[in-house]
């Protein structure tokens, strides 16, 4: 964690002195690098660390993270355009990364030393490989990281919908923005209340049926003013919010060994698939909403179809089937 956090300081510092786009969009390779190694780290520590419920609970505060950080960065980003250049933005990314350090610096090795592994980037890649030939961890993961992508949509293009579409200046969709976040925060705390009160298939159930209700309404009536388009995506938003804790808990679960490997493929299909949702989203839809609105339903469609083949075929995720 300590070199993730390293690099990903380094980068953004880099990117505050960089001299041209090429040298800029290098050392945002060098922040992407850090920023994942991170994340699939936290995410291993937690399994490490936490049992049960409480690993619940805390995956739901960590992956909340992973849900709001999207929706709020381009806020905090404009916040600080207002007043100071683009090189600022990354003086700040700098100075987080700095805190971050400092705060990794002070945690203790999850693991006994005879316990690690050790074997470099040859042995890192064949466990990696090792996690990726259980279909059922594969299969149960690309169900629920489908519902990521509509959601990076989402963030791409819904300051296009509300200024141009809509006609609102941009502090009036900040809040609109802002409403939508704060039921990206409330997906994970549903998900830790539901996690006692149903079971593992009834949950998924319902946030299928919720996710595909969201695009059907968003197709039919999200056009018709803001808060119409608002009240129509909330619904996605806390399924998606919720779902992602939920999967990541019964994902690690599956793997009694190598937390690393199942932390890391977590976080890169989730990422992919949210990169494959910010690339349809810039597609020149001749209605965005529309477009948003297709793609939620193709997402949520191929999410239930994995589901279906899930339940249907001789795959196994613990806890869950």
């Amino acid at each position: 964690m300590i070199v993730c956090l390293l690099l990903y300081t380094a980068g953004s510092a880099a990117g505050a002195l960089s001299a041209s786009i090429e040298q800029l969009i290098g050392f945002r390779g060098m922040q992407a690098l850090g920023t994942g190694g991170v994340l699939a780290v936290s995410t291993a520590l937690i399994k490490d660390c936490f049992q049960g419920r409480m690993r619940m609970k805390i995956l739901a505060i960590v992956q909340s993270m992973g849900v709001i950080a999207p929706m709020a960065a381009p806020v905090a980003g404009a916040l600080i355009l207002r007043t100071a250049g683009w090189r600022d933005t990354f003086w700040v990314l700098a100075g987080i990364g700095t805190a971050a350090l400092t705060a990794g610096a002070l945690l203790q090795e999850s693991r006994p030393k005879e316990e690690n592994c050790g074997g470099g980037p040859v042995h890192a890649f064949r466990a990696l490989l090792n996690a990726a030939e259980d279909r059922g961890f594969m299969l149960f993961l690309f169900t629920a990281a489908m519902l990521a992508a509509p959601y990076m949509v989402y963030v791409t293009v819904s300051s296009y919908i509300y200024q141009n579409q809509f006609g609102l200046s941009a502090e009036t969709y900040s809040y609109f923005f802002a409403a939508n976040s704060a039921a990206a925060i409330a997906g994970p705390a549903v998900y830790v209340y539901a996690a006692g009160r149903m079971k593992a298939s009834e949950f998924v159930w319902a946030c299928l049926g919720i996710s595909l209700l969201s695009s059907i309404l968003l197709l039919e009536m999200g056009g018709l003013s803001p808060w119409m388009f608002l009240f129509c995506f909330l619904p996605f938003t806390l399924t998606e919010g919720a779902v992602r804790p939920f999967s990541t808990h019964f994902l690690l679960n599956q793997k009694k060994e190598g937390s690393g490997a199942a932390s890391s493929l977590i976080n890169a299909v989730h990422t992919a698939a949210g990169c494959a949702g910010m690339a349809a989203g810039t597609i020149p839809w001749t209605d965005l909403i529309y477009g948003l609105g297709l793609i939620m339903a193709g997402a949520s469609f191929a999410a239930l179809a994995g589901w279906i083949v899930f339940l249907c075929g001789s795959f196994s995720v613990r806890g869950v089937k």
